[in-house]
């Protein structure tokens, strides 16, 4: 069975390679240089270049997923170790955007948040009849009936911003966007201490 690591369905897999390629995608989000995340690559991969080859195909794999400040420099990080060149730089095009959304990813969700109604009245509406919703009305749910919950609710907030949205600014169409309000928005309502709840109290036998 196909291993499941960052979205990316991984059938073959050398140690070294995952060694890499988790390394890397670690290091994507923070402040680390490019070139040291480079280094870092080649370092968990223990210099093995088929390991390295290997790592940058899986990570290849996300330019059929919705693009982000994320997938871009993992791709560019992943070739430079792959080559042993220098790291490319962010394509002009595409600059602006993914250093807006590495800055909001950085804030505190909450002030990320409030950027983001600042931003759209659309998702100001949305978040604030989240707030209206009585917190942790899920307590007596069953795990089925929060998993349905959680669909409709991720509908809405997909509809709402993310690459599948009919938002008209580019920042609010990121997945990266779609993330953050998706976290908020478990965390409001309750639905994620719900999750776990019911992850730890239903035995899946008896639901699958």
């Amino acid at each position: 069975m196909p291993l499941n690591l960052f979205g990316i369905q991984i059938s073959r897999w050398s140690q070294s390679a995952e060694s890499a390629f988790v390394k890397g995608m670690a290091l994507v989000r923070t402040d680390c240089l490019d070139e040291e995340i480079r280094d870092a690559i080649r370092d968990a991969a223990d210099g093995k270049q088929s390991a390295i080859d290997e790592a940058l195909r899986y990570v290849e794999d996300m330019r059929r997923e919705p693009q982000s400040y994320v997938t871009d420099r993992a791709l560019r990080v992943f070739a430079a170790a792959t080559e042993k060149g220098p790291v490319a730089p962010v394509d002009r095009t595409h600059a602006e955007l993914y250093e807006r959304e590495m800055r909001l990813e950085k804030l505190p969700r909450d002030a990320a948040i409030v950027e983001l109604c600042e931003l759209s009245p659309a998702v100001k509406q949305y978040c604030d009849n989240i707030l209206l919703k009585k917190r942790n009305r899920y307590e007596k749910a069953g795990w089925v009936r929060i998993l349905l919950i959680e669909r409709n609710m991720e509908k809405e907030v997909d509809a709402l911003v993310g690459p599948e949205s009919s938002a008209s600014e580019s920042l609010l169409q990121s997945p990266i966007v779609n993330g953050i309000v998706m976290s908020w928005m478990r965390d409001t309502t309750g639905l994620a201490k719900a999750i776990k709840r019911s992850m730890r109290n239903t035995a899946y036998a008896n639901v699958f």
